[in-house]
């Protein structure tokens, strides 16, 4: 069952989407390569590949070699130590703890306004071509006055923040009239999806200011 060396997925390919904030970021995406439609003239139009997160890990990768027994690679290693917030846990070898008294989390990170490494790898890979949507109907009706509903309605899902409902803002410690702004920056998905992958998005769906640590 560990055995990689046949591992293959015919009709696509691995690619790797670089970030923007940090050039080391290279999420792991699919494209999966679509036959032509054929019309009813008899003509065919070239389908372009759908990109989809690829979930396979390193072997998915044609050029990795390596053992599932040695475990996978630490690709996080050099972003936490990078942030000079941890220290070696005497006495546990390869184990990190808080060097000061400061969390060491993600979601103290997006409390502090800071967008991680691991921030924007997870924005890129739930953003999955919205960004690029997003830009092509705006392009096409950049005039909200004149942009049919059915372009309004796409727009309105493509830059939906999603919120907690008011039992999950109770789970939290937080009343049920706790800003959406609030929620939004304690959570890093959410942070860094907004500000990774929609740079060119100002406003929430309902028309609210998004705060500095999204922007």
């Amino acid at each position: 069952m560990n055995d990689t060396s046949n591992l293959s997925y015919p009709g696509s390919r691995r690619i790797y989407v670089p970030g923007r904030l940090y050039q080391d970021v290279r999420v792991p995406m699919r494209e999966i390569i679509l036959g032509d439609t054929l019309l009813p003239d008899g003509t065919a139009h070239p389908n372009d590949p759908v990109r989809v997160y690829d979930c396979s890990g390193p072997w998915g990768d044609a050029a990795y070699e390596g053992i599932a027994e040695e475990g996978l690679p630490s690709l996080r290693a050099a972003w936490i130590r990078a942030r000079g917030d941890v220290k070696e846990d005497v006495g546990h070898e390869r184990t990190l703890r808080a060097a000061g008294k400061t969390p060491v989390t993600q979601r103290y990170y997006a409390q502090q306004g800071v967008i991680t490494p691991e921030m924007e790898f997870v924005a890129i890979r739930e953003n999955l071509g919205r960004e690029q949507a997003f830009k092509a109907i705006y392009d096409r009706y950049p005039n909200a006055k004149s942009r049919p509903d059915e372009a309004a309605e796409a727009l309105e899902t493509l830059t939906m923040m999603p919120r907690p409902n008011w039992r999950r803002r109770r789970d939290l410690g937080r009343p049920a009239w706790w800003p959406a702004t609030a929620w939004i920056t304690s959570m890093p998905r959410n942070a860094g999806t907004a500000a990774a992958c929609l740079p060119t998005l100002r406003r929430n769906s309902s028309g609210m200011k998004l705060p500095p640590a999204v922007r």
